[in-house]
């Protein structure tokens, strides 16, 4: 009972610290997307769940990009309004 760690723990006790970093940047990184687009529920999702990163890189390659906003296709598009004049002679 003189040892306070496992004799395993301490052989592998230099991974925490990469362990801690790896999902230290994914989360970052996906909770930074998931705030910038307004997307509240992955948001919280994030926050709450620890998966090693796993949670966050499905959401950043998966998830996060934005809709296309515009086009030539959208009511908004200054290109859509017409411009009608009267017949002439009447």
């Amino acid at each position: 009972m003189d040892q306070v760690f496992p004799h395993w723990f301490i052989a592998f006790a230099w991974i925490i610290p990469i362990i801690v970093a790896w999902q230290g940047v994914w989360k970052a990184i996906a909770l930074w997307r998931a705030g910038r687009n307004n997307h509240l529920a992955w948001f919280i999702c994030l926050i709450i769940f620890n998966t090693l990163g796993i949670l966050e890189i499905i959401y950043i390659f998966g998830f996060s990009h934005k809709k296309p906003q515009g086009g030539s296709c959208s009511s908004n598009s200054i290109n859509d309004t017409t411009v009608t004049t009267p017949p002439e002679g009447g």
